[in-house]
């Protein structure tokens, strides 16, 4: 620990460590989504409000029906006081603010953390790391898909069970609901032209005590790859415990063994982690310089929290 100013700043995870770069990765490509969420603002287990109470965009917007199990701080999401075994009865609201029928795609998500350190919402086998109780694996969507007429909305119910064993932190996932595109734009895309998907998602956050947890870290690999046409170094972290990190400080250094000075850099005082969730932390190249065959280092440290 070091101290600043009277107050103890807590490093839950720093490395050093060397790998080798032979040979540059093939070239990928991949499809985006436009996602909109309510926006999740958290300090360890401890929910903060925020303002944001719907998911809108494509013409659609999602909003939560709140049940008295809500806990208190916000009416952005569910956020909901649970006990063991219990089944908990829930609903959103789908508007449809276009003046034409929609039909919406509804799927259940867990909730991850992507490279850029912030939080979004997958299918269960699109993550590296499982948690201990798995979202997807407690909700019962009675309907994958409804239709909405015009100017109006649908009240989409759905069931959630808890666990039967008790658990401390948190488990996080999301209810996404997802606009059917229309015939003139699925010919767009049969074209080969491109259109904007919208994907709403709505988190819904269980917890049954408020029993603190210390955050940790676990670094998994690391490694050279190329991620949007951008050499980069990939350091694949894990938050192993059920909270949410929100706010860590990340510094990080890649250098050619020997070299004088850093390869590459990187610096966010702003990094998130979904509970029990991998991070492919990922340093790029943005100077477009390129690798060389050779041995390097990466330092990288990690803070959170600003204790007195």
């Amino acid at each position: 620990m070091k101290t600043k100013s009277k107050k103890l700043i807590t490093t839950l995870f720093a490395l050093t460590l060397v790998f080798g770069v032979f040979a540059a990765s093939p070239l990928t490509a991949r499809a985006v989504d436009i996602t909109f969420y309510a926006k999740l603002i958290a300090a360890n287990v401890t929910a903060s409000s925020t303002p944001l109470t719907t998911s809108s965009g494509g013409g659609i917007s999602v909003e939560p029906v709140l049940p008295e199990n809500q806990r208190g701080g916000t009416t952005a999401f569910f956020n909901l006081d649970v006990k063991p075994g219990q089944v908990h009865e829930l609903s959103i609201l789908i508007n449809n603010n276009n003046n034409r029928e929609v039909t919406v795609m509804l799927e259940a998500c867990v909730a991850a953390t992507n490279r850029d350190g912030n939080i979004f919402y997958v299918q269960p086998e699109d993550i590296y790391y499982r948690p201990r109780h798995i979202f997807t694996n407690m909700i019962e969507l009675p309907k994958r898909q409804v239709i909405i007429p015009a100017y109006s909305h649908y009240k989409y119910d759905f069931t959630v069970t808890v666990p039967d064993e008790e658990f401390d932190g948190i488990v996080l996932g999301s209810v996404r609901a997802i606009r059917e595109l229309w015939d003139e734009e699925m010919e767009i895309v049969a074209g080969g032209g491109i259109v904007a998907r919208y994907a709403h998602n709505m988190p819904i956050r269980m917890q049954q005590n408020d029993s603190p947890i210390e955050p940790d870290f676990r670094f998994i690999s690391v490694e050279a790859d190329l991620i949007n046409f951008s050499a980069s170094v990939v350091c694949n972290i894990v938050n192993p415990l059920p909270i949410l990190i929100m706010g860590a400080s990340v510094i990080a250094e890649v250098a050619m063994l020997g070299s004088d000075g850093p390869f590459l850099s990187f610096s966010d005082a702003d990094v998130s982690l979904a509970p029990e969730s991998l991070l492919p932390l990922t340093i790029r190249d943005n100077n477009g310089r390129g690798f060389e065959s050779g041995r390097y280092i990466l330092d990288l440290t990690i803070r959170h929290g600003d204790k007195e």
